[in-house]
């Protein structure tokens, strides 16, 4: 993800973010969302939050981040509760709402392990 003011060429004295998303599943259920700030030389970001968006076609029974647990909400809330998540059954979609100042990885946990029964 690159960030800038999108106005001026003050890029080209480097006053721009970059950062790194991935995300991965391990064989016992669990998504992990990781963050990594690349560069970070604009401070004027308005970035509050992130929206991930999970097309699976399960509920995880759990998110949290370290010792944080996000607070399941309603589809149509998510986008307005920052550390929250849900389940869109008419998408099978997993919408997760993370703060832009989380510094732990967002854990998605599953029933069950691996893909079986969840489509990507």
């Amino acid at each position: 993800f690159y960030e800038d003011d999108g106005e001026t060429r003050a890029f080209e004295d480097g006053e721009y973010n970059v950062t790194h998303f991935s995300v991965s599943e391990n064989n016992g259920g669990v998504v992990t969302f990781e963050r990594e700030l690349d560069v970070q030389n604009y401070d004027d970001s308005e970035l509050s939050s992130y929206l991930l968006n999970l097309d699976l076609s399960e509920a995880p029974r759990k998110v949290q981040a370290a010792s944080t647990k996000y607070e399941e909400v309603n589809a149509d809330e998510v986008k307005d509760i920052p550390a929250s998540f849900a389940y869109d059954a008419d998408a099978d979609a997993v919408l997760v709402h993370i703060p832009v100042d989380e510094e732990q990885d967002v854990k998605l946990f599953f029933n069950g392990g691996g893909n079986s029964g969840r489509g990507r």
